[in-house]
């Protein structure tokens, strides 16, 4: 663990939240009674804010941060000792996994757009205690609902996930929650297949999209033309006959 020093002095650093931000601080100098006065560094979003923060306080935060780095540095440490086509189960809470491959090449950096290479994992399959609306569905309009998790496993995401949250890491496996989630090795996959249409559905998707572009002529075109055109579209749209 990071040594954490025993007491505050001038030209400590240390983060620390401010408005919606967490920017670096640097300690200036004590106000008095274990109260001190520190400045935001240059470069931040807040550069110049000044804080007078609790010397007890900022210990703290070191403290905690040393403890996040060590279960981070570990767990970083762990995976990248993994083989490639190792399996290992990312937690989602709640009993919810999703099972991953092991790989290194090409992944995607969370929700950049952007492209690392290194070990990473590829979603593979969803296991556990997930509910309907987490799982692929078909809307009324014909097209499929892909929620966030599903959509990886379908898609083959390549991606890095926090290691500590994988069930076969040491953070998980030292703590409450291995016995809390349960081992989800042995679960089979949840299908993830979205049914064929039924007639019936068909026609109805058929209804919505020509309602939905008469509703675009009329709102985006306000000429006669435009409003005759959605007419005729709603006019070949076959109603329901009461039995």
């Amino acid at each position: 663990m990071p040594k954490v020093p025993d007491k505050v002095t001038v030209g400590l650093k240390f983060p620390y939240d401010v408005a919606d931000g967490r920017c670096m601080f640097t300690v200036t100098e004590h106000v008095g009674k274990g109260v001190w006065r520190c400045v935001c560094d240059e470069g931040q979003d807040y550069a110049g804010s000044v804080a007078n923060v609790d010397g007890r306080m900022i210990l703290g935060i070191l403290e905690m941060n040393s403890s996040f780095e060590m279960t981070f540095t570990r767990n970083s440490e762990w995976f990248e000792s993994l083989p490639d086509g190792t399996v290992v189960h990312l937690s989602n809470g709640f009993r919810q996994f999703v099972r991953c491959r092991v790989e290194t090449g090409e992944y995607e950096e969370g929700l950049s757009g952007k492209t690392s290479t290194g070990k990473h994992v590829v979603a593979i399959a969803l296991v556990g205690n997930w509910r309907p609306f987490d799982l692929p569905s078909r809307r009324a309009d014909g097209t499929v609902s892909l929620p966030y998790h599903a959509a990886h496993v379908v898609n083959g995401t390549h991606y890095l996930p926090g290691p500590q949250n994988m069930w076969e890491s040491p953070h998980f496996q030292e703590s409450e929650l291995k016995d809390r989630d349960g081992d989800p090795r042995g679960l089979d996959p949840i299908p993830l297949d979205v049914p064929e249409m039924t007639g019936e559905e068909i026609e109805t998707s058929r209804r919505i999209l020509l309602i939905r572009e008469a509703r675009d002529l009329m709102t985006d075109e306000a000429t006669d033309e435009a409003h005759d055109r959605a007419s005729t579209i709603l006019a070949s749209i076959p109603r329901e006959v009461d039995g």
